[in-house]
């Protein structure tokens, strides 16, 4: 599957290891490779929250914010606990996404 950020096509894996010097990793942006990758041994909900993760670190990396891993993690858990209690609010970005992506076309 490959992710679109800005002029940039990343690829997205699900693997067994994400990192082989720490095991512990459960995802990892490689924006070198232009890579995502994700742990596939944790259950769906985990793989949500770990590719929203990684996906605020691209977004950080392409717009040159500057966040720091304690703000990525903060905005990711912020971001995963509004849509897991606000479901509605999924379908609502979709459809207006839809429009945005009709347009852009």
């Amino acid at each position: 599957m490959k992710i679109k950020i800005g002029h940039i096509d990343y690829k997205y894996r699900e693997v067994d290891i994400v990192n082989r010097q720490d095991p512990f990793q459960v995802g990892e942006c490689d924006f070198t490779n232009r890579l995502i990758s994700i742990d596939k041994t944790r259950s769906e909900t985990e793989q949500g929250e770990i590719l929203l993760h990684e996906l605020i670190h691209v977004i950080d990396e392409y717009f040159r914010i500057g966040l720091k891993e304690k703000h990525v993690k903060l905005l990711g858990h912020g971001l995963s606990m509004v849509f897991c209690d606000n479901p509605s609010l999924q379908e609502l970005f979709v459809d207006r996404l839809k429009k945005r992506q009709e347009n852009c076309h």
